[in-house]
């Protein structure tokens, strides 16, 4: 008996909805040896969203996510530990993740780049930013649509030491308090002094965005990458940037605990997530 399509895209393009099946044909065993995805990756819960809201994520954008030789969309080029990242036609990427932390930091991050060149300089550059719900409206996805930018396993030391004592320590402070915390948090501050003179602005940005009550926590140099192109007159080829802006769903209450800014002066908490959570827009 034919294996009825249950999914309820909205749209009739059959390759469309290919791609939202197709991976749950490959075991493990079988995409080992053959070089496919397996069933996991993207998951069931990504691919029934993704082909329920295609039309609306492709309008939204104004860009189509790239599509192989048969018309079906191409497989990711990237992902993590909550989403997963695809190849836009127009030459941006799209992040798509269940972290509800890195919609609402993404939007703050892109306010910043309007008017802030040293952040321009050292994040990658956030074109859009919105959610959708999956079909039975229980789940929420954030979109990100951001500039490519490549990945290397090795950048400068002071970066790549700086910022893994960095995230492990603030990380790590989250669940301190009192004097345990202060001495976790300076232990933050310096692994970002690492790289203050080498790269100035990526620095600022660490330390502005602390301040502002929605620090970098996941930015280690495994979320860094090298820009390829220029985006804009406060930006060229070669900068190293921030390009994932995810703190994780455990972490997205962590900063309420933490009573010092960057520069060690008392901070008082300022709910900045739910803040811009409310600003982005639903499809």
């Amino acid at each position: 008996m034919k294996r009825r399509n249950t999914i309820g895209a909205r749209t009739n393009d059959k390759k469309i909805l290919n791609f939202a099946m197709r991976y749950e044909r490959v075991t493990k065993d079988r995409a080992r040896s053959s070089g496919k995805i397996f069933a996991g990756y993207p998951n069931a819960k990504f691919r029934r969203a993704i082909a329920w809201n295609i039309q609306k994520i492709e309008s939204f954008l104004g860009s189509r996510l790239t599509r192989n030789l048969d018309g079906s969309i191409s497989a990711p080029i990237g992902g993590g530990s909550h989403g997963i990242v695809y190849q836009l036609e127009n030459g941006n990427v799209l992040k798509i993740t269940l972290d509800q932390t890195e919609a609402p930091n993404a939007l703050f991050i892109k306010g910043l780049q309007r008017r802030n060149p040293k952040v321009m300089h050292s994040t990658a550059f956030v074109r859009n930013v919105a959610k959708i719900w999956n079909r039975n409206r229980t789940e929420k996805f954030s979109l990100i649509e951001r500039e490519y930018v490549e990945y290397y396993r090795t950048l400068p030391v002071e970066i790549t030491s700086g910022t893994g004592t960095f995230v492990d320590s603030i990380v790590a402070a989250c669940d301190e308090t009192g004097e345990e915390q202060k001495e976790l948090l300076e232990v933050a501050r310096a692994g970002l002094m690492y790289f203050e003179k080498s790269y100035p602005d990526l620095f600022y940005t660490f330390q502005y965005t602390w301040n502002k009550g929605l620090p970098q926590m996941d930015a280690s140099s495994n979320n860094l990458g090298v820009r390829i192109h220029k985006v804009s007159k406060h930006s060229k080829s070669g900068d190293i940037v921030i390009f994932d802006f995810g703190q994780g769903n455990q972490l997205q209450q962590c900063w309420k605990t933490l009573k010092q800014d960057a520069n060690g002066e008392p901070m008082d908490p300022v709910n900045r997530l739910k803040t811009f959570r409310k600003r982005i827009k639903t499809l």
